[in-house]
């Protein structure tokens, strides 16, 4: 049985963080020229998908339940597709949307953006190896996650967002540029790797979860030459 609670235009960052636990993953997909736009100033958004499994029941309570999570979270985010469905041991919420990719020069930008959660490039400042690499890539909680958490801890106590989530960076080389990427704590291919750096011709997939990143956003450091 699935309830499509609402199809509006764009982003529900995951309803695994909305019920206080995590995702199973959360998939965000973005190219070189995403970001060489993002880096002139224009507005982007890029997609993101997400499934996580819940142990509770399909009945009229959840559905209350989900909806009012849903009219919640449209004042923050415009939501693509948010689907309830009965797995066999319990239930799935599937989502699918944008979420904001923006480069800012000072970390106190965010505080104007309206979505809890944005993907955030910055020039890069540290020294020694990493300042071959002049901007970084982060995946984060803005200024308007407290008043987001606070609106749904209105509806059930227990619900309280959780601001670090399991994440893959899906990224492609659509340009005409060389994009190289260093980070550490990363999975490729199903392989770990405590540091990684990679120049991407075509297209990569970096996975980063559990253990620091339970603490801690996710961060890469990128060139584009």
């Amino acid at each position: 049985m699935v309830l499509n609670l609402v199809k509006t235009s764009l982003f529900l960052l995951l309803i695994s963080s909305l019920l206080g636990c995590k995702a199973n993953e959360v998939e965000v997909s973005i190219s070189t020229k995403d970001i060489e736009k993002a880096i002139l100033g224009e507005n982007i958004s890029v997609g993101f998908d997400a499934t996580l499994g819940l142990m509770a029941e399909n009945d009229e309570e959840m559905r209350r339940t989900m909806q009012r999570i849903a009219a919640v979270t449209e004042n923050y985010l415009t939501l693509e597709e948010f689907e309830l469905t009965t797995g066999d041991f319990g239930l799935n919420i599937d989502v699918e949307g944008e979420i904001p990719l923006i480069y800012v020069e000072d970390i106190s930008e965010i505080k104007n953006i309206r979505e809890p959660w944005a993907l955030i490039i910055m020039k890069n400042e540290k020294k020694g190896t990493l300042s071959s690499f002049p901007y970084s890539l982060k995946f984060s909680e803005t200024n308007s996650f407290n008043a987001y958490s606070g609106e749904l801890n209105e509806i059930n106590i227990m619900l309280s967002p959780d601001k670090r989530q399991p994440i893959k960076f899906k990224i492609k080389n659509n340009s005409e540029v060389s994009l190289t990427l260093f980070s550490g704590g990363v999975e490729v291919n199903g392989e770990h790797f405590a540091i990684y750096e990679t120049v991407v011709k075509k297209r990569i997939s970096l996975t980063m979860q559990d253990g620091v990143y339970d603490n801690t956003a996710p961060l890469i450091y990128f060139r584009l030459d």
